[in-house]
């Protein structure tokens, strides 16, 4: 009986030392997992802030190109012209290039970016092969002592593509970019650098330091020469991603225990102390039951069976635990989901607001209070800039209401789609009158739903039917409703430009958009915020339409009281940002 008991003893012993082996294993797999998320989140950052950089140039490439058409396509171009230029643009110098690299103009300053041309061909090739824009690494002294880039931007003219190369001054580039970064909203805290090739600052968030500067941190220089992110120096973290288009790099660092916070502390230690816990207690129960098996053999049959339930215990005991280690991360998540989606409305709502609004005020003021000494130029300067201003504001109020729509939802009733078209076509008369438009309503089925979202989903249509009209053609637009199998139909035809059915899918993502601003004003974000309104409310929204002919957006919705669904998931991108100075 004594081998028996020794024998199982030790067979009960080993199974529990597997099993707090596996549970240990376990603990120590999650918690690499999350910190590999953690550093995954980490270099997203960095990644993200190197596609505003690129961002900036690209809306600063796209507006800029006609404008140097009209300036620089002539057949000759003078250079005492662009020496005036190069001065009110605040730039070093501007030169003019035709396709073979001739120079065909250029002011005072510019010998310093000939010898930067000549020894690096490869920038104008890429410039004159077609890439927007081509910006060079920080050039030392490229106007006497002043640091600075080389900026080539090409153009087609009548007489060939050309180039205008720019000498752009790199302290209000460090400035600008600087104060960009800083001005992000992230966390953990710590630092973003955007390095040229050769490791020297083009931007910093610190503004103690200096534009071609070499990295301010020499473990950090080391760490980068390696090519590979991660640790560097003494508790300290970084990761990279490239400025697309650039031959910069976006630098993030950090300290590792900043980085790590939320997968340190209680949220690492906790799940140990549950592991210590659960493994004194199988300790205890072991000593228990060998101490029982000692004094009482003839009861073996009995102790058996003890050890059968204290085995079933500990198992319930150790899925409790995970349950609760579950549920507690969990909610962990959702309080941080719910956090970031706060901010994004707040910074929605007011932390960019608040510099948009400072441009129009203050470009308003200059206006009125100079508008007397300035020149045509300056006035339509100041006038684009509070234009391009007030459609920061139309991206950011469209945003938000897209945003929002599942988060302030209002009750849902009864609402009768009729009227609310009637109060939609009565609040656009205005724009029906000055296009001349007819708008025959039917009528149209009640629904339960959020009646401000439906009067939202009509005007936006309605809206745009009136918006995308043919030139000479009187709009006119049909919204009829009927109902069908539970559901009621709502249509909405137009006679406008049209569109081919293969783009219809396109329509309603956030800032797609067929044809270019110029032509047709708006954000891009209005049939994304139908679609969205529509699929919360449990329906569908489709769109067919035939260039030159006309549209037709069809919607359907439940008549019993929608579930509300999880909006599909959308693309974005930046739209208008800042603009460097240029040529």
């Amino acid at each position: 009986m004594t081998r028996v008991w020794r024998t199982t003893l030790a067979v009960i012993g080993a199974v529990l030392l597997a099993s707090l082996a596996v549970a240990a294993a376990v603990i120590v797999r999650s918690q690499a997992s999350d910190k590999r998320e953690v550093t995954k989140r980490f270099a997203l950052r960095a990644t993200g802030r190197a596609v505003i950089v690129e961002a900036l140039f690209g809306s600063t490439a796209s507006t800029a190109r006609s404008d140097n058409v009209k300036r620089y396509g002539a057949k000759t171009v003078s250079s005492d012209r662009l020496a005036r230029r190069a001065r009110d643009s605040r730039n070093l110098f501007l030169m003019v290039l035709t396709a073979n690299g001739r120079v065909l103009a250029s002011s005072p300053g510019s010998t310093a970016a000939r010898h930067v041309i000549e020894t690096h061909p490869a920038y104008l090739r890429a410039a004159l092969a077609g890439k927007p824009f081509v910006i060079s690494d920080v050039q030392p002294g490229l106007s006497g002592t002043r640091p600075g880039f080389i900026y080539i931007q090409t153009f087609e003219t009548r007489f060939g593509r050309r180039a205008l190369v720019a000498g752009i001054d790199a302290q209000p580039v460090f400035r600008l970019f600087g104060d960009t970064l800083s001005r992000l909203p992230g966390s953990p805290p710590g630092n973003s650098y955007i390095l040229d090739s050769r490791d020297r600052l083009v931007a910093s968030q610190d503004s103690r330091h200096r534009s071609g500067q070499v990295v301010p941190e020499p473990q950090l220089a080391r760490a980068l020469a390696t090519g590979r992110e991660g640790q560097f120096g003494h508790g300290r973290y970084f990761a990279v991603a490239p400025v697309k288009g650039t031959p910069w790099r976006m630098v993030a660092t950090v300290n590792e225990s900043d980085l790590l916070a939320p997968v340190n502390g209680t949220h690492k230690w906790f799940p140990w102390l549950l592991f210590a816990g659960f493994a004194l207690a199988l300790m205890a129960a072991l000593a228990f039951f060998s101490r029982i098996m000692r004094s009482a053999a003839h009861t073996a049959a009995v102790n058996l069976e003890l050890e059968h339930a204290n085995i079933m215990l500990e198992q319930r005991a150790d899925d409790v635990a995970r349950a609760n280690d579950d549920l507690e991360r969990t909610n962990h998540e959702l309080e941080r989901s719910n956090e970031e989606l706060e901010r994004f409305a707040s910074i929605a709502s007011h932390d960019l607001r608040e510099p948009l609004r400072k441009v129009q005020m203050f470009s308003e003021r200059v206006i009125h209070h100079e508008g007397d000494r300035l020149s045509e130029r300056s006035r339509d300067y100041l006038g684009r800039s509070s234009a391009a201003a007030l459609r920061m504001q139309a991206l950011i109020d469209g945003l938000l209401s897209f945003s929002r729509i599942a988060t302030q939802q209002g009750p849902i009733v009864d609402v009768d789609l009729t009227q609310v078209a009637r109060e939609v076509i009565e609040d656009l008369g205005a724009v029906i009158d000055d296009c001349d438009a007819t708008v025959d309503l039917g009528d149209l089925p009640h629904v339960p739903a959020d009646p401000v979202q439906m009067r939202q989903l009509l005007q936006n249509l309605i809206s745009n039917a009136l918006k995308f009209r043919r030139e000479g053609v009187a709009p006119i637009v049909r919204v009829t409703g009927r109902v069908r199998d539970e559901i009621g139909e709502i249509v909405v035809r137009d006679n406008g430009i049209g569109f081919e059915s293969r783009h219809a899918p396109r329509l309603f993502k956030v800032f797609e958009r067929l044809h270019p601003r110029s032509a047709y004003p708006g954000t891009g974000i209005g049939l994304a915020l139908c679609r969205r309104i529509v699929e919360h409310h449990g329906g569908t929204i489709s769109a067919a339409g035939e260039p030159g002919v006309g549209s037709t957006f069809t919607i359907r919705l439940p008549l019993s009281t929608p579930r509300p669904q999880p909006p599909a998931a959308q693309p974005s991108r930046d739209d208008e940002t800042s603009r460097l100075v240029h040529g």
